[in-house]
């Protein structure tokens, strides 16, 4: 395993109320009850900092990040969270989103789009899942 993986797997992929991160291989109490009460089956949660994972300024990927919600915000469909995906020990961190109702299909376009490494999805009942982007 590398250690872009291990990273990618320790990460705490915390959302805005939700009093525990989402963590891969888990089922998430929190979010399995907010998919119930807003009828959804799918989730995703992505962010557009760092492409490929490369360091950028803060100011850059703010401005990354808002191009990506812009998107996002653009299908009335989908809820979404603001998020914050960190290092273990809080010395890296990277704002994102959580996005009720998008697909690993529809994510998968995303982080193509905004060269994203991985994201992290699931569905209503199941452990929460890393999934790697394979460029052409």
């Amino acid at each position: 395993m590398t250690d872009l993986h291990s990273y990618y797997l320790s990460t705490l992929y915390k959302v805005e109320d939700f009093k525990h991160p989402i963590v891969i291989g888990q089922t998430h109490l929190e979010l399995e009850g907010l998919l119930l009460k807003r009828n959804v089956t799918h989730w995703s949660y992505l962010t557009a900092w760092n492409p490929k994972s490369q360091s950028l300024p803060n100011d850059e990927n703010r401005t990354r990040n808002q191009t990506l919600f812009n998107e996002i915000h653009a299908k009335p469909s989908y809820l979404v969270l603001n998020g914050v995906g960190e290092s273990p020990d809080g010395h890296w961190s990277e704002e994102s989103f959580l996005v009720l109702g998008m697909t690993e299909k529809e994510a998968v376009f995303l982080a193509k789009k905004f060269e994203q490494n991985a994201f992290v999805c699931g569905e209503k009942g199941k452990p929460a899942r890393l999934v790697f982007v394979e460029f052409s």
